[in-house]
């Protein structure tokens, strides 16, 4: 709320963001929704300024956003990361192995993240992986804005 107010009192005329809203892996890894599951869980963590939102953001922003007068615009923006991008996907696993892991204390669960991202690391190195990054990207315009 704090970030919506601050947003709304500042004089600049438009606002654009692209907004996290969830993630697909393109392989046929049965797995694959329980870990992007915990990279929600991850993302959602309490952090110093408060609470992240993650994959709520757009509905949040949507809620907050529908009360004002001014020219606000949600437009889905679905990023297909290709087998040919190693290095966005070398980036995802590499996020992911640092933020999944702190969602949980136990062994058996980190053995089991360990095996299904090293079959990532290795289906990434035969040219095999792919993700759909999906995305709200947000246009506010001001109204009283020229």
């Amino acid at each position: 709320q704090e970030l919506f107010d601050h947003l709304k009192s500042t004089h600049a005329p438009k606002l654009f963001s692209i907004i996290y809203q969830n993630m697909e892996w393109l392989d046929e890894d049965i797995d694959n929704p329980y870990f992007v599951a915990k990279y929600h869980e991850h993302m959602q963590r309490m952090q110093a300024d408060g609470p992240a939102l993650g994959p709520d953001c757009v509905d949040t922003c949507k809620k907050y956003f529908s009360v004002i007068p001014d020219t606000i615009l949600f437009e889905a923006s679905n990023w297909e990361v290709r087998p040919t991008d190693k290095s966005l996907l070398n980036h995802l696993l590499r996020f992911y192995k640092r933020s999944i892991p702190a969602t949980s204390g136990d062994p058996s669960f980190n053995a089991r993240f360990e095996k299904w991202h090293s079959q990532k690391v290795n289906c990434l190195s035969k040219g095999l992986l792919g993700a759909k990054v999906l995305h709200q990207d947000l246009l506010w315009i001001k109204k009283d804005s020229t």
